[in-house]
């Protein structure tokens, strides 16, 4: 089982890390030839990044563990987390990035009104 399957899913794993790193970089670095109307700051690229990582990489990285545990009780609890993560990426991503848009933008919007009626800035 080790040279059959959990050594290549662990090359895999690394690999797809380092594919990671290395296209964070290349999005984040500025393209000098590039001309846009507006710039993302680079936290929100970091950000973005981190986020699709640990929500589509950490399902397969308990996934892993689930396959090399030899503990019967975490084996199971194991099981019941990498079935919890699979199944619900697509509600994660939801949350993180469209959800968490709108609730800023909202809570900005509510804040711009509250000092203008306040007679802010």
């Amino acid at each position: 089982m080790l040279w059959g399957f959990l050594l290549p899913l662990a090359v895999m794993l690394c690999f797809n890390t380092s594919l990671l790193v290395y296209f964070s970089q290349t999005i984040c670095c500025a393209n000098p030839n590039l001309k846009s109307s507006r710039g993302t700051p680079m936290k929100k690229k970091i950000l973005s990044s981190f986020s699709l990582a640990v929500v589509l990489g950490l399902s397969w990285i308990v996934g892993y563990f689930v396959l090399i545990t030899h503990d019967k009780t975490l084996y199971i609890i194991l099981s019941v987390v990498f079935c919890l993560c699979n199944t619900t990426q697509g509600v994660q991503i939801f949350l993180l990035f469209t959800l968490q848009s709108y609730l800023k933008t909202r809570t900005r919007q509510k804040l711009d009104s509250k000092n203008e009626s306040k007679g802010g800035p």
